[in-house]
């Protein structure tokens, strides 16, 4: 039986935030940083 994959970015915002609280921004690169500030500023639309 084949297993239907989901696309990657499906959860991402989540999996940011999850990375969060885990243990901050500490060691995170320039883009991971600017992921999560621009995660609360543009809306996803639905």
């Amino acid at each position: 039986m084949s297993k239907v994959l989901k696309p990657d970015y499906l959860g991402h915002r989540k999996r940011i935030k999850a990375k969060y609280k885990r243990g901050g921004i500490k060691g995170w690169l320039d883009y991971e940083v600017l992921e999560f500030a621009l995660s609360f500023t543009i809306l996803r639309k639905t």
